[in-house]
């Protein structure tokens, strides 16, 4: 787990960055490490934890290397830093091609959720290093290409949800919104039990 500053505003933004260990404490199914790094990028609003069940057998018992990094604003990075303008598709495209360009992971996949597919095909297109080492994409629910409403595309949400929902992150009990939104996210209604740690 570790920390780089983001190329656009210097904010300190958080990743985790996993290596098969030499002597992991579950069998593996795999003798020697994987030929891809995994690189997973989380949805909206949510953070890289949203993996963590998924991360730590494919780590252990599969033997793959995994990048997932928390989008500014979410998880353990910041949202901005005084010098920051708006905060838009380009300034996590930035943050995420700095950093994957830092780390050099060699062959990799991405695995992303909600607009993490939007963000890794602009990564892909952003940065021929990258493109030379992606080796494919794996999609969860994704929210493309419209995630706001246009002429295009005007059954998406207007800009003013969205508004309303990141002015609500921003606000001192943003903790608070998370954990009371988490519920609809994971249906608790329908029964399904979702412990704290994972809600916040």
């Amino acid at each position: 787990m570790a920390i780089f500053q983001s190329p656009i505003d210097s904010a300190s933004l958080f990743y985790r960055y996993y290596v098969p260990s030499s002597s992991p404490h579950r069998p593996a199914t795999a003798t020697k490490q994987q030929p891809l790094t995994l690189v997973f990028l989380h949805g909206w609003p949510m953070s890289s934890r949203m993996f963590d069940q998924l991360i730590v057998p494919l780590v252990e018992t599969h033997r793959f290397p995994v990048i997932a990094p928390d989008r500014c604003g979410f998880g353990g990075s910041d949202w901005s830093t005084p010098t920051t303008g708006e905060v838009t598709f380009d300034t996590f495209v930035a943050d995420l091609v700095s950093l994957l360009e830092q780390l050099n992971p060699g062959p990799f996949v991405f695995v992303a959720a909600s607009m993490g597919c939007s963000e890794s095909v602009l990564v892909h297109a952003a940065s021929e290093s990258l493109r030379r080492q992606c080796r494919g994409f794996v999609w969860l629910g994704p929210n493309m290409p419209y995630s706001v409403s246009c002429d295009e595309c005007p059954g998406a949400p207007a800009p003013e949800i969205w508004d309303s929902l990141i002015n609500s992150f921003r606000l001192s009990d943003a903790k608070d919104f998370i954990a009371q939104q988490a519920h609809g996210i994971f249906r608790t209604d329908l029964g399904n039990r979702v412990g704290e740690r994972t809600v916040l």
